[in-house]
């Protein structure tokens, strides 16, 4: 039948009208690729989709994780609650493609012929080709991972598709976002493409392996940037798991050399409690993608071992003769290792394949590893294992200059009657009180959410936050929030943020909690200080640094009181709190 629609050369698809917006005035752009669509018209062959819009009601009503993560789910089942169009299968404008049997005036349209590419390229070349033979060699698939801007073709064409033909569906099927570089969508007009081969090449597979899956929501977009690369593999790699390998191995190395001594640790070891918990964790969240939440699970026991080391002392127990409890401690630390290494294996192979090297295990005995060596077992006795020599995972120069990195003295001034006293830097920045009146999705970034809040100065205020993979949207309406107000207002994504909602954490993040009673608009002081006398804008250079100096000493406290340099954030009311993370950054 004839079709008429408006037509995405980049997509290679006719876009229905909540995939198009007007860009600078133009109409029926592409949200994706920012161009005007074509309007074309066309003879094709169509697939009755609508014929399957029951079929499709109920897939969605009884398999409510067949789409994944949840809020794709929710995009996909209300696409198909309005009614699904029948869609064009061929295309006759064209000459290049598989011709349509039958009728070589139409090609095969790139998508159908795609999609049915997942099962066609299961075959081996020997192989007779037949659907037959195809699904023998893997489908159903266990997960279909797709980009967020293709997932109507697969998770609703593709399954209409498979039930036609009376195919099985996959058992999932999960979207990713969009990847984006210092903030920046990446292009070859901007320079700014980013290779991962090289990357590969100057970090390591396990580096980047690991900042793209533990380090990225895998769900929604993601960012990369040198600098967090770089202090996302440190602080985790580096610091939390080769700390806690050397912490152990070196001194156990020192009492009684390079075997393993014989060694049971209690049942009430609160390391093998912690390893067992993280196991589980660790489990669920693979099963369901969520890399970051596997790798803190692991990582959260390398965090425990390394407290356990601290509040052990077992250095103090060797000086007063306590060997056994010393060995004991360090064999128990030891035995995390080796669990933080399986856990973490799916992602940093070659990191954990060193940390068993470290522990006297063979190449085979790791290669051989299963999900059932996460379970604690204690290291054997009698196993040899070789001087402890450098790391797990080299740490990564951030490539500062060593001039750079000392700490320069600040210019001498002459003194004149005239020159008034420095102002100290946290009493120039405008912290106050806010209250998040209406929050949304960002409309052209996964991972922000824009917010209006009211900050009593009779219009709210619009702010894009980077909350959105960590704070569910339907918790933020309502909520009261401490709110940074004088920086720059910058644009993100299309949005002008005018300012900054606070809060603590890096993998896990927490809003500053404002004390019940606070009013909003008030002045957030810090104890122990003057009162504020903030800049009207932190917009040049030298006044934007203020608030990177700031940033520098702001974090929560080991009673979970948020604090600028060790003195508590205050309202009227109290002092500002969050709900469980010590000793994190804020910002």
């Amino acid at each position: 039948k004839d079709y008429s629609g408006r037509y995405c050369v980049g997509c290679e698809a006719y876009l229905g009208d909540d995939e198009m917006e007007t860009i600078d005035g133009v109409e029926h752009c592409c949200k994706i690729h920012r161009k005007p669509c074509e309007e074309r018209t066309e003879e094709n062959y169509f697939f009755r989709l609508s014929k399957y819009q029951g079929a499709l009601e109920k897939l969605f009503e009884d398999r409510p994780d067949f789409v994944q993560p949840a809020w794709r789910f929710n995009e996909v089942k209300g696409f198909v609650d309005k009614g699904v169009p029948d869609f064009s299968i061929s295309r006759s404008t064209i000459s290049w493609g598989i011709p349509v049997p039958n009728d070589p005036d139409q090609v095969i349209y790139v998508w159908f012929d795609a999609l049915l590419g997942y099962i066609s390229a299961l075959l081996h070349d020997d192989d007779e080709p037949s659907l037959e033979n195809a699904l023998k060699r893997g489908w159903p698939c266990d997960v279909h991972i797709i980009g967020k801007d293709i997932l109507r073709f697969h998770a609703v064409y593709w399954p209409a598709m498979l039930m036609s033909a009376g195919v099985p569906l996959p058992k999932y099927i999960y979207s990713h976002g969009f990847l984006t570089k210092d903030g920046l969508k990446m292009g070859k007009s901007l320079g700014n493409v980013l290779e991962p081969s090289e990357l590969v090449d100057k970090h390591g597979a396990d580096a980047v392996r690991y900042y793209f899956t533990k380090g990225l929501d895998f769900g929604g977009d993601g960012d990369f940037a040198a600098e967090r690369f770089a202090l996302v593999l440190n602080a985790d790699l580096a610091n939390d798991v080769g700390n806690l390998l050397q912490r152990a191995i070196k001194p156990l190395t020192k009492h009684v050399g390079t075997t393993f001594p014989a060694h049971t640790t209690p049942e009430d070891n609160p390391l093998r409690a912690m390893a067992a918990d993280a196991a589980a964790r660790c489990g669920e969240c693979y099963e369901k993608m969520d890399f970051r939440g596997a790798g803190e699970a692991a990582l959260e026991l390398a965090r425990v071992g390394n407290k356990f080391i601290d509040d052990q002392a077992p250095w103090a127990m060797f000086k007063q003769g306590k060997v056994e409890e010393g060995v004991g401690v360090l064999m128990a630390c030891l035995e995390s290792t080796r669990l933080v290494a399986v856990l973490l294996s799916p992602m940093v192979p070659t990191v954990a394949g060193k940390i068993y090297a470290q522990l006297g295990f063979t190449p085979d005995e790791f290669a051989a590893l299963t999900w059932a060596d996460a379970e604690w077992r204690d290291l054997p006795e009698g196993r040899e294992f070789p001087q402890p020599a450098g790391g797990v995972f080299e740490r990564i120069d951030l490539g500062l200059k060593e001039e750079d990195k000392k700490i320069k003295p600040a210019p001498k001034q002459k003194k004149t009657q005239q020159q008034a006293p420095a102002v100290e830097d946290i009493l120039r920045v405008d912290m106050r009180v806010g209250k998040i009146v209406q929050a949304a999705k960002h409309p052209d970034a996964d991972s922000l959410y824009v917010e209006q809040i009211d900050l009593g100065e009779g219009k709210p205020r619009t702010v894009v936050s980077g909350l959105a993979n960590y704070i569910p949207l339907e918790e933020l309406e309502g909520k009261t929030v401490a709110v940074m107000c004088n920086l720059k207002p910058s644009k993100m994504r299309g949005v002008v943020s005018e300012a900054m909602v606070l809060a603590a954490g890096t993998d896990k993040v927490e809003l500053l909690e404002v004390p019940e009673g606070s009013e909003v608009g008030e002045q957030i002081k810090i104890e122990g200080y003057d009162d504020p006398t903030p800049d009207e804008l932190l917009k040049s250079k030298g006044q934007a640094k203020v608030w990177d100096r700031v940033v520098e000493k702001l974090a929560t406290d080991q009673d979970r009181v948020a604090c600028y340099d060790g003195k508590a954030l205050t309202t009227s009311a109290g002092a500002l709190t969050v709900p469980s993370l010590t000793k994190s950054p804020i910002k």
